[in-house]
C-alpha cells in the first residue's frame, strides 16, 4: 500500500469492486495500525457473480417501464 498509494499522498481511497471480505480485512488492519495505509471506503461488490457489469444500449429493445399515472403513497413525502 505504501508503494501504491500513501507514498503519493493518498489519504483516502475507494474500493469499487473487490471482494468486500478482502477489503474489510485490509481496512481493519489499516485502522488498527498493523499496516500503514490510507482510509479505505467501500462501494461493495457491484459486479454480478461470475460476470461483469453490462449496459443495454437503445438498440437492445429493452421494455419501457410502466408510466406512473398517479403518485403511489409510498413515494409521497406526507
Amino acid at each position: 500500500m505504501q508503494e501504491m498509494l500513501t507514498r503519493w499522498g493518498f489519504t483516502t481511497v475507494w474500493d469499487l469492486g473487490s471482494d468486500p471480505n478482502n477489503s474489510l480485512a485490509l481496512r481493519r488492519r489499516v485502522e488498527a495500525g498493523e499496516v500503514p495505509g490510507p482510509k479505505i471506503l467501500l462501494a461493495g461488490d457491484i459486479f454480478p457473480k461470475n460476470g461483469h457489469p453490462s449496459i443495454c444500449l437503445p438498440r437492445c429493445n429493452s421494455p419501457k417501464p410502466p408510466r406512473l399515472t398517479k403518485p403511489r403513497k409510498w413515494l409521497t413525502m406526507t
